[in-house]
């Protein structure tokens, strides 16, 4: 499944991705739990670590290029 999203939604995206970095939450011992059921989808995946955050911007931004 290929989600479509605007510029405005990438660059919202993109925005709370870095929020989440930069408020620790990348790190296990800063993660409130309400935003670690939300970044494990309630215990079924491992959140995305900092690195994996990057790796995911780079590639929404490859994305945002495309978008209207």
């Amino acid at each position: 499944m290929q989600a479509h999203f605007t510029r405005r939604e990438l660059s919202t995206i993109l925005a709370a991705l870095r929020f989440y970095q930069e408020q620790g939450q990348c790190q296990p011992a800063h993660r409130s739990q309400w935003m670690l059921d939300i970044a494990s989808n309630l215990g079924q995946v491992r959140p995305l670590d900092g690195q994996e955050i990057d790796w995911l911007c780079d590639k929404l931004n490859v994305s945002r290029e495309d978008a209207p």
